[in-house]
């Protein structure tokens, strides 16, 4: 009779046995099975960020373009006005040098101011034709605000000329008075 128990506990030891062995394959397939979808979340993880950075720099370089498209029109704009108002002056100055002339003309007297003036307007006048030709290089440039320098000394190059000329003009309409 003490077979039986002995054979019984013998029995149940293996069923234990096999039972943590099943019970060890089975939290061995668990675990692979965990880490088998941690790595799939990862790699989906990988996957949006890359979707979402590449989305992010198609939205930049977007904005981008958007951006120099609308700094390049405000710099045509800003130079159009101020090529017209140039100009404006520069017609103006021809027009009061004309009349000056036509004045001193009537009078009988020569000036050789006045030559001077109207080569100054002369010059400022090929100095904004320069420029509106250089108008489209500015804007597209790869770094406009050293070209924007060079323009600007351009104008104000203008600018000395036509203020020197009307100082001329201003002194010989004093002389004719």
């Amino acid at each position: 009779m003490l077979l039986i128990p002995a054979i019984v506990f013998v029995v149940v030891l293996l069923v234990l046995v096999n039972l943590s062995v099943a019970n060890v394959g089975a939290a061995t397939d668990l675990a692979e099975t965990v880490r088998a979808r941690i790595e799939q979340s990862q790699e989906i993880r990988l996957e949006l960020r890359e979707k979402i950075r590449s989305r992010v720099e198609e939205r930049v370089a977007t904005n981008q373009a958007r951006m120099t498209e609308r700094v390049q029109n405000r710099v045509r704009l800003l130079l159009g006005m101020t090529i017209a108002r140039t100009e404006a002056v520069i017609n103006r100055m021809n027009t009061l040098i004309t009349r000056v002339d036509s004045r001193l003309e009537k009078q009988g007297v020569e000036n050789s101011h006045l030559e001077e003036a109207q080569k100054l307007v002369t010059e400022a006048a090929s100095t904004l034709e320069e420029l509106k030709a250089s108008v489209e290089v500015l804007v597209n440039s790869d770094n406009p605000r050293e070209v924007w320098g060079v323009v600007k000394e351009s104008f104000g190059s203008i600018k000395t000329s036509l203020v020197e000329a009307h100082r001329i003009l201003v002194s010989i309409m004093e002389e004719i008075e």
